[in-house]
């Protein structure tokens, strides 16, 4: 091949790399500020049902989210740490779309959330079944095995966010799975 093709094709393709990452950017831009009107859009509606209602009265109940830990597995305090924002992030997602009065009066009491010790699997899975019979949101971690344990090992579920009564009726002191603080 000569010397000018060689520069024609090197040529070529640093402009096409350059077209991509300008075209990427722009890309990134143009979503960023699609969110930002998004959030300004919410905000300004949310503001709006606000000054629409006579106020945004507090709930005359206490809410939480409850956070299973699985004790039973060799996870580092960093591992416990991301299943613990896993199944936090799953279960506020959830909630957004399926109790959103329950997430809005959460999201304005504080995002009150507690971490509690899940002894074995089998506890593990008795709290998520009674959490779905009792209609509560909750989001169930599976790990993916990329690390620290084996693929498809459920670690961390998360209950709530909803009324602290319900949610200790599975996991408080006097519930069906009384769980210690983690």
């Amino acid at each position: 091949m000569e010397f000018g093709a060689v520069v024609f094709w090197g040529l070529l393709a640093a402009l096409l790399a350059a077209a991509f990452f300008a075209g990427a950017f722009w890309e990134k831009k143009r979503v960023m500020k699609e969110m930002e009107e998004q959030a300004e859009e919410s905000d300004s509606e949310e503001s709006s049902d606000s000054e629409s209602e006579e106020e945004d009265e507090e709930p005359d109940y206490s809410l939480k989210m409850v956070l299973c830990v699985r004790k039973d597995l060799p996870m580092t305090k960093g591992k416990v740490c991301a299943q613990c924002c896993h199944a936090a992030v799953g279960a506020v997602n959830r909630a957004r779309r399926q109790t959103k009065d329950l997430y809005k009066a959460w999201q304005r009491s504080g995002c009150k959330k507690v971490a509690l010790q899940c002894p074995d699997e089998a506890a593990y899975m008795e709290i998520c079944a009674e959490a779905q019979k009792a209609g509560l949101t909750y989001y169930a971690v599976c790990d993916a095995g990329r690390t620290q344990l084996e693929p498809n090992t459920f670690t961390v579920v998360a209950l709530g966010p909803d009324r602290e009564e319900r949610i200790d009726k599975i996991t408080g002191r006097e519930g069906s799975h009384p769980l210690k603080l983690l």
